[in-house]
């Protein structure tokens, strides 16, 4: 269901993009009118327009670098969803301990931070961008009677409605290429639906009988994809009752491990089975707006000893 979303949030880009193209014959043909009304005085909206998707892209990136190079270093990161109240307060107690890892910063943690002048002029792009019609409006205007003189009235509102024109038309290879981009994603989404059939995971069955692990893995190699990060062969057993965890360094597939016997990681070579029901909590847990009991239950009904358990666990 996931693919599915994000299908149709990219597919909806086709459209876009070929309502460009489509366009674009007549594009071009408004603008070579223009131009042989108006002359070189129709270069200065698609200038502008031009150089402020460029000035956009390019600082944008430099905030971008930036932000990665924060994202890849030790620094802790916790997200909050605001409008949870729960992981709110999970997150006003976590960040108590800012101050311990404030050393993981390190002395260049100001080299990481884009600079006040990279914000100001990303600002200034932006202020400039909300008038930028009107300003390719004024210069186009200045520089067609600097050329001919006094300006009609008529040549004035053919300025005023051929500035939008040149300027979309300018705008026009910025917008192809992000259409281009999604449907490289859309692409590479139908690949994997289409491959999906061919997968292979392992197998889920109901325990027969308490003698019966709940777990039994021979062999098993698993994978996300070609190319993508491998668990080398696992065998387990593991018996119905028991307690077990999973522990490693850091990247060591602990989480994938976990999601293979979920069924979400696909089995390469090998074989496995798990037996009985399986119940996972995510690293970010989700929280109802219910209360505290039914966030346990889950919709299950509620069996008092149990629910004592769980809680003591």
């Amino acid at each position: 269901s996931l693919k599915g979303w994000n299908i149709n949030r990219h597919a909806n880009t086709a459209a876009t993009f070929f309502g460009l193209m489509s366009s674009l014959p007549a594009q071009v043909l408004n603008v070579y009118t223009v131009w042989t009304l108006i002359g070189y005085a129709a270069l200065v909206p698609v200038a502008l327009a031009g150089i402020s998707t460029l000035l956009n892209k390019v600082l944008l990136r430099k905030v971008e670098a930036y932000h990665a190079m924060v994202y890849h270093t030790t620094r802790p990161d916790f997200r909050v969803d605001n409008h949870i109240p729960c992981n709110g307060m999970h997150a006003v107690k976590m960040y108590s301990w800012e101050s311990i890892f404030l050393d993981n910063y390190g002395p260049d943690y100001t080299n990481r931070t884009p600079p006040p002048g990279l914000w100001l002029a990303l600002f200034l792009v932006y202020v400039v961008d909300m008038c930028l019609s009107q300003l390719a409006t004024g210069l186009a205007l200045v520089v067609y009677a600097g050329s001919n003189g006094a300006v009609p009235y008529t040549q004035v509102v053919l300025f005023i409605s051929c500035v939008g024109l040149l300027m979309e038309f300018a705008n026009m290879p910025a917008k192809v290429m992000e259409q281009l981009k999604s449907l490289e994603v859309v692409d590479i989404m139908f690949k994997d639906i289409r491959n999906a059939s061919k997968q292979a995971f392992i197998s889920s069955e109901m325990a027969s009988s308490d003698k019966q692990r709940a777990v039994d893995l021979d062999k098993c190699v698993f994978s996300w994809g070609e190319g993508k990060f491998v668990l080398q062969p696992v065998s387990a057993a593991i018996a119905q009752g028991s307690f077990v965890g999973v522990v490693g360094k850091v990247g060591s597939g602990k989480s994938s491990f976990l999601s293979a016997l979920c069924g979400d990681m696909p089995l390469v070579e090998g074989s496995g089975v798990v037996r009985g029901r399986v119940a996972y909590v995510s690293q970010n847990p989700w929280i109802m707006n219910a209360t505290f009991r039914d966030n346990v239950l889950f919709g299950n009904d509620y069996d008092e000893r149990r629910y004592l358990q769980t809680l003591e666990a």
